[in-house]
């Protein structure tokens, strides 16, 4: 019994060995298969990156092969390499062709071959580093000129800036002085005073005095343009300057270019512009204010305007009343009315009694706030036969 018993423990102890060491098998064998796997991966992986390096280095032999292909194509295209290449052959064809062609007669001949003039290569071309070191030179030539270029207009900007700095002290320190004799003095073209000046006014305008503003005004009163403007309309603003600015645009050239701001203009800033044209008071002048009248968007501003005015153009206005253009001769009645001075409303009245202007004086006495012109048009509606010739 002791015997089986030893020989049962000992069968169960073998299997219980053996059970033990099979999974340890197991997995030595799991991971000699990852290990394969992994290295079969890795020589796949190279064996591709082989296989793209030899396509790309064949696919940059393919290229190199095209360019030099081209280059040769288009040296051969040249004319100095087409002569070199097919001089004794075209020389051939040229007399096996001239004795057909003069046997058959003077009408059909072949017409005559332009001569290519061959090119020594070794005289007439450079070589690259030549032609660079040419190229270096041509450049650096140009940079140095476009240099001096700079420099020299540097120092006449410097002294262009330096003379109208001086005159606009003179006009400070001395405002009697004759604008018009300290330019001439300067000797400077008025395009470019007015491009100083207007650079001045862009850095420092607010760093101006009341003084040096007015002198800059005067400036630009001799040499101003369309292009100074925007700046006198900036400086019109300030209450204390717009007399000034309004007596500088006066007298400026401007053309045209006035009406488009006072377009563009709000309300307050088209008053004072349209006081520009009454202030210049010429035909082309009161013209352009009248339109402005007859507008009826503009029409507020522009009775604001001659209200405002101290000496408005009367004459010219009345001189309108017998004009033959029904607009403008109620435009002038209109713009008279806003003007009630007893001497105005006088002038007026004695007006009614001409036939030609007859009509405009009385719509401008009808429209007047003037008490003498109310108390004439009370008095007429009541006696209407003192209005009749």
């Amino acid at each position: 019994m002791d015997d089986k018993f030893d020989i049962s423990r000992d069968f169960d102890q073998a299997i219980r060995e053996h059970e033990s060491v099979q999974p340890v098998e197991e997995s030595v064998e799991r991971l000699a298969t990852r290990w394969g796997s992994f290295w079969k991966a890795r020589v796949q992986r190279r064996r591709r990156l082989m296989g793209a390096s030899v396509l790309s280095g064949v696919v940059l032999v393919a290229m190199v092969g095209v360019t030099q292909l081209l280059r040769v194509s288009s040296e051969s295209a040249r004319p100095d390499v087409a002569a070199d290449a097919t001089g004794p052959r075209d020389s051939r064809l040229q007399s096996n062709a001239a004795a057909p062609a003069a046997a058959v007669g003077p009408e059909i001949a072949s017409p005559p071959r332009t001569e290519v003039k061959r090119i020594d290569p070794a005289v007439n071309l450079q070589s690259p580093v030549e032609l660079l070191a040419t190229h270096e030179a041509d450049a650096l030539e140009r940079g140095l000129f476009a240099v001096q270029q700079k420099r020299r207009k540097s120092r006449h900007t410097d002294a262009h800036l330096k003379a109208i700095d001086d005159a606009l002290a003179v006009l400070t320190d001395d405002p009697e002085v004759d604008t018009a004799c300290l330019l001439e003095e300067i000797g400077l073209e008025a395009t470019l005073v007015e491009r100083a000046v207007i650079g001045k006014l862009r850095l420092a305008q607010r760093k101006m005095s009341q003084k040096t503003r007015i002198a800059t005004l005067r400036l630009l009163e001799q040499v101003g343009s369309e292009r100074s403007i925007p700046w006198l309309v900036a400086l019109g603003h300030d209450f204390s300057l717009r007399g000034e600015v309004i007596r500088t645009l006066s007298k400026m050239e401007i053309g045209d270019a006035l009406r488009q701001w006072v377009w563009a203009a709000d309300r307050g800033t088209q008053v004072w512009l349209l006081q520009v044209y009454l202030v210049r008071g010429d035909e082309a002048a009161i013209d352009a204010y009248l339109e402005f009248v007859h507008a009826g968007a503009t029409r507020p501003s522009a009775l604001a305007a001659m209200d405002g005015m101290p000496d408005p153009p009367v004459r010219q206005l009345m001189a309108l009343l017998s004009s033959g253009h029904a607009g403008q001769r109620y435009s002038a009645a209109v713009a008279l009315a806003q003007c009630d001075r007893p001497d105005v409303v006088g002038a007026l009245v004695y007006l009614t009694r001409r036939p030609t202007s007859r009509a405009g004086a009385l719509a401008a006495l009808m429209v007047s706030q003037s008490p003498q012109a109310t108390r004439f048009c009370q008095a007429a509606s009541r006696d209407a036969q003192s209005l009749i010739v």
